[in-house]
């Protein structure tokens, strides 16, 4: 089959130069947006200099360009931002090439030879300024979505190439390859890739499922990186971790009740992807559904389902864009659940299929006009609604100026967000408005169910001077549902920082049954660790170490470091800082200097110096030969707390 030509239009060096300035246009002042929300607890990493460590390692391609982002400019944002804006224009060009080819192709004849190269330059650019990718570009963190979309647009583009060669050529097929293998070292589950390619082929290109069958060998290729990937997850135990985010194990969520509840969402997505005005970076209030309240969405749904599956039959060009549409949802959108149950970043790849009918079914209405007002009318409708989307995108980034800005955000479109109004309180806390943080967690405590940190809601009471207040409201909350793991943890946590262990332990006990997670048992030895009976405490972090997830203990040595190191943190902050540091070092099995550092760090914030020096002792004998400038600061900080003085960050 021979390669589409070169056809009246941009060319693929002017597509780019107008895809890097509408980018820009679009993205200038994402540039100003900080890390929020997992950026945090994922970028702001001590390990980032280290390649493939932290709690991004379980996606090693994602975890080394965020390496080489350290590397190249350390924590500066603006070099998080501008790769991400490179990931998501490379792969608008790619996704430009692979509308043209397509458009091209013997299936459609003659009937885009004309406007091809103008058609795929509109849906790449719409789809480049789109507001409802802002997730995946300007959230840093989700690199990982876009990323994966760059090699998943890659894969399917080198399949075609492949395919339309006119000698058949293994190096596009390895590319594919290759590019489905880096798209699941993104993001793990990229099934898609070849179940879409398998589709496509018989839209587009084969006249039978037995020739789409012959050519076995290429798509068992773009299945090497599915097949590691879903290994990976299942390997890692994402989909029966109880107590986790991701699979059956999730408290909030049956499959029933999950599925019910994507019923409404999968049409809250389409909704906006034509119309992104109420964007929101938290969705995990969304009520889960009855039957009955359901029904009309099963319906729309349904009958989606059953045109994609006629189309697909029928071999139609638009059941290819429903199969692109739903077969990608799939993952996140079907019976397995996960805890929130709708983010606008997973219609990354999605929109495309909502675009490309947008803009065909647009160009088809507009031929049947005259050509002396189809083309004035194509660019005025083109600029025109690439600027509205241009702007909406714009007035997006400014959302992510701050996690307080974000959070704010979320909570005035969604005033039972209690997780947003949670990180709401908390900036309040930090910054002195103890008063207003109460308030918002007050607010946030009507709906217990979705709170996942209560301590703020303690440290709130505890900076107001009415700490016994914080325990009588948690064990109201006990008292009415006695069973709840999440509330039992809560109380025990609070009356642990309140340094009463011997109470806390019996809450933490009681966590367990329902949570049976790696956080209940942490607790409960961090309880026991605290009344001295060392032997029982070793005993339960060591089953807690035999079923923690990857990257646990670093996120809590992570956490406390940056709280501790935070001149503003409150007591109760710091408290808990202390806790999870103390909780990361128990739960290794072998000395880990940053680990040792961050706890005498720590205990010097808590005027506990004595302590602080033997910790930090610990920390220089386990670093060993570490690099002078790391033992310099070490034996700093030694000096510091032999002195009585506590450790600040530099500017703190």
């Amino acid at each position: 089959m021979t390669a589409p030509a070169l056809t009246p239009g941009p060319t693929l060096r002017h597509t780019l130069i107008l895809f890097a300035l509408a980018g820009l246009a679009a993205y200038f002042n994402s540039f100003q947006g900080a890390f929020v929300l997992d950026d945090l607890a994922m970028i702001v990493d001590p390990n980032l200099g280290k390649p493939l460590q932290g709690r991004l390692a379980g996606r090693p391609v994602v975890s080394l360009t965020f390496t080489l982002n350290y590397w190249l400019d350390g924590l500066n944002t603006r070099g998080y931002h501008l790769a991400n804006l490179l990931v998501h224009i490379a792969a608008a060009v790619v996704l430009f090439d692979l509308v043209r080819r397509t458009l091209l192709l013997p299936r459609f004849g003659t009937q885009y030879t004309a406007s091809a190269n103008w058609l795929a330059l509109v849906v790449g650019l719409l789809w480049l300024v789109h507001p409802l990718n802002t997730q995946s570009v300007t959230y840093m963190v989700q690199r990982c979505e876009s990323l994966m979309g760059l090699f998943f647009l890659l894969a399917l583009w080198a399949y075609l190439r492949g395919v339309t060669a006119d000698e058949p050529s293994w190096r596009w097929y390895a590319l594919g390859g290759v590019a489905c293998v880096l798209a699941s070292g993104c993001k793990e589950l990229t099934f898609a890739v070849p179940v879409l390619a398998a589709v496509y082929d018989r839209t587009f290109l084969a006249r039978s499922w037995r020739e789409v069958w012959g050519r076995w060998k290429p798509l068992a290729i773009l299945c090497i990186g599915p097949v590691l990937g879903i290994a990976l997850v299942l390997a890692r135990g994402f989909l029966t971790d109880k107590g986790g985010t991701v699979g059956f194990g999730v408290p909030r969520f049956t499959p029933v009740s999950y599925a019910l509840t994507q019923t409404e969402v999968v049409p809250y997505y389409l909704w906006l992807s034509v119309w992104p005005k109420n964007l929101c970076i938290d969705y995990i209030d969304w009520p889960i559904p009855t039957f009955a309240d359901a029904v009309p969405y099963l319906f729309v749904v349904s009958l989606a389902l059953a045109a994609t599956a006629w189309g697909v039959v029928r071999h139609a060009a638009w059941g290819f864009l429903l199969a692109w549409f739903f077969v990608i949802l799939a993952p996140t959108s079907s019976v397995i659940p996960i805890q929130d149950p709708a983010f606008e970043h997973r219609l990354y790849l999605p929109l495309i299929a909502v675009v490309v009918a947008v803009v065909v079914a647009g160009w088809s209405l507009l031929r049947l006009l005259p050509p002396a007002v189809r083309g004035p009318l194509a660019v005025v409708a083109v600029v025109g609604l690439t600027a509205a989307l241009a702007g909406r995108t714009i007035l997006r980034n400014e959302d992510y100026t701050s996690p307080a800005a974000l959070a704010l955000d979320v909570i005035t479109q969604r005033p039972e967000n209690a997780r947003s109004r949670m990180a709401y309180a908390a900036f309040l806390l930090r910054t002195g408005h103890p008063d207003d943080a109460l308030g918002q967690m007050l607010v946030a405590a009507k709906h217990p169910g979705l709170i996942a940190d209560w301590v703020v809601l303690g440290n709130c009471y505890e900076e107001l001077g009415r700490g016994a207040e914080a325990e009588k409201f948690l064990r109201d909350l006990v008292t009415a549902k006695p069973t709840d793991g999440r509330r039992n943890s809560a109380l025990a946590n609070v009356l642990l920082q309140n340094g009463k262990p011997a109470e806390a332990e019996e809450f933490a006990r009681a966590a367990i049954p329902s949570l049976n997670d790696i956080h209940g048992r942490v607790l409960l030895a961090s309880c026991l660790d605290e009344q001295g009976r060392t032997a029982e405490a070793d005993s339960v972090f060591a089953e807690a170490r035999r079923i923690a997830p990857e990257g646990y203990r670093h996120s809590l040595g992570t956490s406390a470091r940056r709280t501790t190191l935070d001149p503003t943190a409150t007591k109760g902050h710091l408290r808990q800082a202390y806790l999870d540091a103390r909780a990361a070092v128990r739960l290794n099995d072998r000395d880990d200097w940053e680990e040792w550092d961050t706890l005498a760090i720590c205990y010097a914030r808590g005027g506990q110096f004595a302590e602080a020096v033997k910790a930090e002792e610990r920390a220089i004998q386990a670093a060993g030969s570490r690099s002078e400038y790391e033992r310099h600061w070490l034996a700093g900080r030694l000096v510091l707390f032999r002195a009585g003085k506590p450790y600040l960050q530099p500017g703190g």
